[in-house]
């Protein structure tokens, strides 16, 4: 009723082996991440500012950057040595050189030491 699929107590220990997502369409594969995520920006949709927020589990070289569709980076939020924690990046729509970027789909790639992950953010104006 209110959202929870289970609870675990402190008392417990456990491991995550398998997760297995569903929708109407079907399965969906998924990976469980115990080095790094990548979260769904917000607003995504975006006009003007959206936040990307990204966590890691290891201190790690941390490259986050936005490509357009043809595969091109068009700007570098953020190139160097990061800590564990939880992180808040926000982009304007702008690329390196501080041009405003047209509207379309672009897509946010998360590179550290242990893989790279890739979300789609979409710039409306």
């Amino acid at each position: 009723e209110n959202g929870e699929l289970f609870k675990v107590t402190s008392e417990n220990s456990f491991s995550i082996e398998e997760v297995l997502v569903a929708n109407s369409a079907g399965l969906i594969s998924s990976e469980v991440v115990d080095q790094f995520a990548l979260m769904s920006s917000f607003p995504n949709p975006f006009n003007p500012v959206t936040t990307i927020s990204f966590d890691l589990y290891g201190n790690s070289n941390v490259d986050l950057s936005v490509y357009n569709m043809m595969g091109q980076k068009v700007t570098t939020l953020v190139n160097g040595f990061k800590e564990v924690g939880s992180y808040d990046i926000e982009w304007n729509g702008v690329d390196n050189t501080g041009t405003n970027l047209a509207s379309g789909i672009y897509m946010v790639k998360l590179t550290t030491a242990n893989g790279v992950v890739t979300n789609k953010v979409t710039l409306l104006k």
